[in-house]
């Protein structure tokens, strides 16, 4: 084996194991460090495997969702690193890998919609000549089985009309009507994904999917609340949708619900953000509206009993009204977490800005949209705001050319620098810190209960 060879298998290994002892013999690079470019590879690399898969298998992503899929994908890119140098034939152990791992075996459905796209897409990249196998419905099974040959051209005719079925029209568009299962399967299907969600999902943490006595159950057994504040309506340039603080502030809540098993209420959508009134859509209420409407929902939640209320803010000119909202109720169990503010996310924003000035639908906040939903960004799309010598506070307009705040698309840096790679950087810094704070807080709620009522810790000698 060649020196480089070894030294490309002891890379690999540093990226899957975490173990970084390779970076003796990996020179820093003009620009930055060794270790925070290990960090960068060590993060696309999930990321890029789990992107490869989503391409293979685009029906198992839309049925799953996007954070299901991904939460799948991570797990298979763990239990089979890449061994080859070709993406096409990365995830060819998908459907095995869902049929045998809990708790992805308890839904056979997903390992057989797998299966059925691994077949598919096999059937593109067979000779001409090869057979393969046409699937047929099978009575009270979920996808069907082999019962007869055909050439690969008819296989190829029913690959185009699965990815033709959702442009079409009519009741038999569905993956059923194009395979000739009489609109069937995609029911079964459905229901099943529907009825069957995995405990991954969410669903236990986001009250609107819960009834209200099973909230009140969850309350009395000491579960915290997240109350989630992000724009519905706010302009986010040309490449990201009006919701991208909705998207954000949701997404965070679920990671943070995961570890403490917390209650997350509605996010509030409507806010005070009067830069981006300009641009049609963007919705906007006065401070003191805005604060109001948080103090009264906050202490509705608090009055319910939880034991405390994280109040988690996506916005920048939300910070000051939701600070003073806050401040007024009389409870302390509520905290304000404000998701920019962490140190490790402050760090990883500085060590990986490459833009001369941001804020808004920039270069950061691009790449962690990257890396939280990355099917809402259009790239493409993605337009720098002019340069400034140095930054003016006040609104954004899309009309006067000479203010020092024109932008054209909306953002307020440089969009077009962004990756999934510095996302994924970005996201795991943001969630350490608001995960850290979160501990914190309920540890010191814990003591100080305690306190009051006469318990007192006593330490254990190891």
């Amino acid at each position: 084996m060649s020196d480089f060879a070894r030294q490309q298998g002891e890379f690999q290994r540093a990226i899957l194991t975490g173990d970084d002892s390779v970076l003796t013999e990996i020179l820093d690079s003009p620009t930055q460090k060794r270790d925070v470019l290990f960090s960068v590879y060590k993060h696309a690399y999930g990321s890029r495997l789990v992107e490869a898969m989503r391409n293979d298998h685009k029906l198992l992503h839309i049925y799953l969702g996007d954070e299901m899929f991904d939460e799948v994908g991570y797990a298979y890119v763990a239990a089979n690193p890449s061994q080859h140098p070709n993406l096409r034939w990365f995830s060819q152990a998908l459907p095995d890998f869902l049929k045998s791992t809990e708790p992805y075996s308890k839904y056979r459905v997903i390992s057989d919609l797998a299966a059925l796209e691994k077949a598919l897409n096999d059937a593109f990249d067979a000779e001409e000549d090869a057979d393969v196998p046409r699937i047929e419905r099978r009575r009270g099974g979920d996808v069907g089985r082999v019962r007869e040959r055909t050439p690969v051209r008819r296989s190829l005719h029913h690959v185009v009309d699965v990815r033709r079925s959702r442009q079409c029209g009519g009741t038999r568009c569905g993956l059923s009507a194009r395979l000739g299962h009489g609109g069937t399967f995609d029911g079964r299907l459905r229901r099943q994904v529907r009825a069957g969600r995995m405990d991954l999902s969410e669903d236990r943490h986001f009250i609107e999917r819960l009834s209200w006595d099973a909230v009140a159950q969850r309350i009395a057994s000491g579960a915290a609340a997240i109350l989630p504040i992000g724009a519905g309506a706010k302009e986010h340039g040309f490449h990201l949708p009006l919701n991208t603080d909705r998207i954000q502030a949701e997404r965070l809540a679920a990671r943070i619900a995961a570890p403490i098993d917390a209650l997350i209420w509605p996010t509030v959508a409507y806010g005070h953000y009067p830069a981006f009134v300009e641009y049609p859509g963007s919705s906007n209420l006065s401070a003191k509206v805005f604060e109001s409407m948080i103090q009264e929902i906050a202490e509705g939640i608090v009055g319910f009993g939880c034991r405390a209320v994280f109040v988690l803010d996506t916005g920048i000119s939300t910070r000051a009204p939701v600070g003073r909202a806050l401040a007024r109720l009389a409870a302390r169990n509520v905290l304000h977490l404000r998701i920019h503010e962490g140190p490790r996310y402050r760090r990883a924003a500085q060590e990986l800005a490459e833009q001369s000035h941001g804020s808004h639908a920039d270069e950061l906040e691009t790449s962690l949209m990257l890396a939280l939903a990355p099917e809402v960004v259009n790239m493409s799309r993605a337009e720098a705001s002019p340069k400034v010598k140095y930054e003016t506070p006040g609104r954004l307009t899309p009309s006067t050319p000479s203010s020092p705040n024109y932008s054209r698309s909306g953002s307020y840096g440089d969009p077009t620098l962004a990756t999934r790679a510095k996302g994924e950087l970005l996201l795991a810094a943001m969630v350490d810190d608001l995960n850290e704070q979160v501990t914190a807080f309920l540890s010191q709620e814990m003591t100080a209960k305690n306190q009051s009522s006469g318990i007192k810790h006593q330490s254990i000698a190891t």
